[in-house]
């Protein structure tokens, strides 16, 4: 190409973009809006998902979970279990004591470990910022006591407290914690522990009567050995209340998002836990029997090396190559299972892998729905802007039909014309896409962290760039433009210079006006008539407006489905105003209750319901075996829709995911195992859910009686369900001053729980809204200012044959309007599938969406679409009357 020729080219590259600027702005506005939404997408899983991985690895997180029934010595396992997986996994094993407690008020589970764990340690540890010790900062150092004992607090737990209302004070290192838990289930193991030493005590007896300078007979130990046996199975042994000082903050794998379900973890050494109980044996054994020295009893248990208590294994692979988490699981299950008649000790209740770890579910289920999201709705964003670009491209070139001709008549050829509008549809296409590509990254995770911060407990976010995904779309994007610039252009290379240069004038037909009567009707047919003429045009507003009512029919209904799911569980399953579980099995904490006097001044409990909650196995035939939550209640329960699910006493009811995971239909059996037993039972009951999947159980079948179903929770109905400030002030002092409480949570904190399973989806529906809104004004604005600037010379030729601004402008209002509805219409149809489309990529573990949109959602998607294309046309129409009708008619013949 010349020197003359890039001047000239350039000269009207510089002149389109004065004439075109408003259409060559939205272009670039069009594709980086599905640019931005697309990138920042990817940027958000892919950020995600590389901090959780990251926080797991420092967490050193454990792959399957062996929780036992008591206290029990579980090296042979541990050793068995390393002979399984000899080939080449490298399996590091580990014990520790699971025990559900609580911290000043906040429910949590205490990991207590002789020394400080290598699995499953903390992520990060933090200490109190020197200029406002209610931040952290985080640090390399790990602490102990004097003692060289470890306290470590998650630091989201101390959030907890300042927002429960302890923000006038600060918690520090170093500071003194209330810790309560119930030891009832594992008394007469901590007591038949203690003998069998003490029954040992030849070994050191003579060590301590040296140093006491007494003698210690036989009668003496007889007397400590049954006052142990008793002291341990009383109430005021089992529910224990000690302090401890905070050695570290902490975060940990298994806290990743215990605001979503269940209680954190505490991490405690077993030093403090079995000093404490030592001592207060010693302390109960000097009130009965003075005549025993506290000294002397002190220093027979403290001689003891350790209770030896540790009730759950957990197992990790370093190899995990072509490994398959569920398989490994099932082999270790299949150990356990095979093992006859295992000592006391070690009968184990639940094996689970960090795949169905509830925390790591959760976090999990976001990733994927991050994952899902990022290509969805984009690409659904992508295909409009791209059909809308393309077509205003298309119009903007096919307006230069004369000019064209031009430039064949000089003599230009071929490939110099069309390397000059490839050119300009290449730099409008990369634009965008480049913006989108900066843009989207920078907003997209910043604003999702937002919502990742409040829950989870991940390192901040920083810029993420997904290559691969940005130069994809770029690549796309600029094909598809660049592609239909040629189709177009080859089409118009074909015709011959002459014909090129010849205007293609629109012909109009008016009837002769007859009647006034008709001459109202002129500004519809002229829009009927055009909407005729300009078929493609008219397909493209069509199909621009049915993508953005399609998106916000989704956007809304997916808002419309979360809500209709969590009031289903809610009214169906968690009615209850507070929902309590217990740290043991205590028949007398609903007494108790009900009896406190100072918890009648915040509100009056009308209606309390035992409940038994614990996990279960589930297999039918040959499937996998599932490990499920189960519910166990009377038949008053079920009659008073506690639990709104009817089915017969000697069967279970399962939800229809469980019933689709084993392959069962209604009337079949599958065996159950609870607390190590193990039953047939008929399933009389498929039931629809949006996030329970409890088996449903009769406390009165006594097969689960005999399996040691006892209440160990507790649902009330009180006189203020609508107060959720008062309820939670109740629930509070539960949980805060009866003993033996584990968790009281308010439904209204029930259904905040619910909805964060989903919160990914949830979140991202304003997004999408937002989002469609935009692509909504922009595409119709671009449509509606190339339709005027082509019917400039048209709106002349109106004018001049008498018609008024007016009548002209409700030409185009009706045309847009018309071609909106039918858009919008069947945006409307197409919205219901769309989100069953979008919903069923995000099923998962935790949910099953039932599907449901409102006809405030429809009418609302409706409205939007219809009002924002009545605005645009509207303020378009008022520039009628400046469009020059000398300048407008002229065309060159």
């Amino acid at each position: 190409m010349n020197r003359d020729l890039s001047k000239m080219f350039l000269k009207k590259s510089l002149r389109d973009l004065r004439d075109n600027f408003k259409q060559f702005i939205s272009i670039i506005f069009i594709i980086g809006i599905s640019v931005t939404l697309f990138v920042g997408l990817q940027a958000n899983y892919e950020s995600i998902n590389s901090r959780v991985n990251l926080m797991y690895e420092h967490g050193n997180m454990s792959d399957i979970y062996v929780t036992y029934d008591m206290f029990n010595d579980i090296d042979n396992d541990s050793a068995k279990i390393k002979e399984l997986f000899s080939y080449d996994r490298n399996i590091e094993t580990e014990k520790r004591l699971y025990l559900p407690a609580s911290i000043n008020g906040v429910s949590t589970n205490l990991l207590i470990s002789d020394d400080y764990p290598t699995l499953n340690r903390a992520c990060d540890l933090y200490v109190n910022n020197e200029t406002n010790p209610k931040n952290f900062d985080i640090t390399d150092n790990f602490s102990y006591d004097e003692n060289g004992n470890f306290f470590l607090i998650d630091k989201r737990v101390i959030r907890t407290l300042y927002n429960n209302g302890g923000s006038e004070r600060t918690y520090k290192i170093g500071d003194s914690f209330d810790i309560n838990f119930d030891i009832s289930a594992y008394s007469s193991q901590i007591g038949e522990t203690i003998n069998n030493y003490i029954d040992e005590a030849e070994t050191f007896i003579p060590l301590i009567e040296q140093q006491i300078g007494q003698k210690i007979d036989q009668t003496m130990i007889d007397n400590i050995k049954n006052e142990i046996t008793n002291i341990v199975s009383n109430d005021s042994f089992n529910n224990i209340k000690m302090t401890a000082n905070v050695t570290n903050f902490m975060t940990h794998p298994e806290n990743i998002c215990f605001d979503n379900g269940g209680s954190p973890v505490t991490l405690m050494s077993s030093k403090e836990i079995y000093s404490y109980l030592l001592n207060l044996i010693a302390d109960k054994i000097h009130e009965l029997y003075n005549q025993f020295p506290v000294e002397i009893i002190q220093e027979i248990l403290n001689f003891m090396p350790g209770l030896c208590i540790s009730n759950q294994l957990l197992i990790k692979f370093n190899n995990k190559q072509n490994l398959k988490l569920t398989d490994a699981t099932d082999t270790v299950r299949k150990y356990l299972d095979r093992k006859e008649d295992p000592p006391l000790g070690e009968k184990y209740l639940i094996i689970q892998n960090s795949e169905n770890l509830f925390s790591n579910m959760i976090i999990q289920n976001d990733i994927m729905q991050a994952q899902a999201l990022a290509w969805v709705f984009p690409i659904v964003f992508m295909l409009v802007a791209v059909l809308i670009a393309i077509t205003t491209i298309s119009q903007l070139i096919l307006k230069e039909h004369n000019i064209i001709g031009t430039m064949k008549g000089l003599g230009l050829s071929n490939g110099e014309i069309i390397s000059h509008y490839f050119l300009t549809s290449f730099a409008l296409a990369f634009i965008g896409c480049f913006i989108g590509c900066l843009i989207g990254p920078l907003i997209i995770p910043f604003i999702m962290d937002i919502k990742y911060q409040m829950l989870y407990s991940v390192t901040a976010t920083t810029y993420c760039f997904p290559v691969i995904a940005a130069l994809l779309t770029t690549l796309i994007i600029v094909g598809a433009v660049l592609l239909i610039t040629y189709i177009i252009l080859r089409k118009e290379l074909k015709i011959s210079p002459a014909e090129s240069m010849r205007p293609v004038t629109p012909k109009i037909k008016l009837k002769p006006k007859k009647k006034e009567r008709k001459h109202l009707f002129v500004s519809l047919k002229i829009a009927l008539r055009n909407i005729k003429v300009y078929k493609i045009k008219s397909l493209m507003v069509v199909i621009g407006v049915l993508g953005c009512s399609t998106l916000m029919v989704c956007g809304f209904g997916i808002d419309d489905c979360i809500t209709y799911g969590i009031n289903n569980d809610i009214t169906r399953y968690y009615g209850a105003d507070i929902l309590i579980s217990y740290t043991g099995k205590d028949s007398s904490i609903e007494s108790k209750i009900l009896s406190d006097e100072t918890l009648k001044s915040y509100g009056t409990i009308e209606r309390s319901y035992p409940i038994y909650r614990n996990l279960c196995s589930a297999q039918y035939g040959n499937s996998s075996t599932l490990d499920l939550p189960i519910v166990i209640v009377d038949q008053k329960s079920y009659d008073d829709k506690i639990f709104d699910c009817s089915f017969d006493p000697n069967s279970i009811a399962i939800c229809k995911g469980t019933a689709k995971n084993l392959g069962v239909k209604l009337g079949d059996k599958i065996n159950v195992k609870i607390n190590d037993v193990t039953f047939e039972k008929r399933v009389s009951n498929i039931y629809d859910y949006f996030s329970i999947q409890y088996v449903f159980a009769h406390l009165e079948d006594k097969d689960f009686a005999q399996a040691g179903a006892s209440p160990n929770a507790l649902y009330l109905y009180t006189n203020i369900s609508t107060d959720e400030a008062g309820l939670l002030k109740m629930s509070n002092y539960i949980a805060e001053n009866i003993s033996g409480i584990a968790t009281s949570k308010t439904s209204f904190q029930q259904k905040a729980t619910i909805a964060g399973y989903v919160t990914m989806v949830s979140s991202m529906t304003n997004t999408i809204k937002i989002f469609a809104l935009l692509l909504a004004i922009v595409c119709l604005l671009n449509l509606a200012l190339l339709n005027f600037k082509e019917r400039t010379r048209e709106i002349a030729t109106l004018k001049v044959l008498g018609l008024t601004n007016s009548e002209i402008g409700r030409s185009l209002i009706y045309e847009s309007c018309i071609l909106a509805t039918i858009g919008a219409a069947i945006g409307l149809f197409l919205g219901l599938p769309m989100v069953m489309a979008v919903l069923g990529i995000n099923q998962n573990t935790l949910v099953a969406f039932i599907y449901y949109i409102s006809p405030l959602t429809y009418g609302l998607s409706f409205a939007i679409c219809i009002g924002t294309a009545l605005l645009i046309n509207y303020l378009l129409g008022l520039r009628i009357k400046g469009v020059p009708m000398v300048e407008s008619l002229k065309s060159v013949e």
